[in-house]
């Protein structure tokens, strides 16, 4: 993402607005497909589906799996990580010109802290 905002002179253009609203899109995607396989294999599965069972989902990554995994993520990355699943599920709902590059920013800028922390 740095590489396609240092191509971009000035504030970045729709084209690059809606390719880092892909990147982050696919960015949480990602997580939740590993968090997926962590509940599928070393927990007690998925959680109940419904509309908030990705949140369920992520706090679960939080919250040691009694005798099977300890907690996979700590609250404040879980928090962090908040803010990319609610940004996912806008992308899904929305058209790339409604997406503002102010509301993306600071999402961008935290990726690579972010998944550093995940790698933790």
């Amino acid at each position: 993402m740095k590489l396609l905002l240092q191509k971009a002179p000035g504030e970045p253009r729709s084209v690059e607005i809606t390719a880092g609203g892909k990147l982050l899109h696919d960015f949480y995607n990602g997580i939740e497909r590993i968090f997926e396989r962590i509940a599928q294999r070393l927990a007690q599965g998925l959680p109940v589906a419904g509309s908030g069972w990705h949140t369920v989902l992520l706090r679960s990554m939080e919250t040691p799996a009694q005798g099977t995994r300890p907690a996979v993520i700590d609250h404040g990355l879980a928090l962090r990580l908040l803010d990319y699943l609610r940004f996912r599920h806008f992308f899904r709902r929305s058209y790339g010109y409604e997406l503002q590059w102010q509301k993306l920013r600071p999402l961008v800028e935290e990726l690579e802290d972010t998944l550093t922390m995940l790698r933790g």
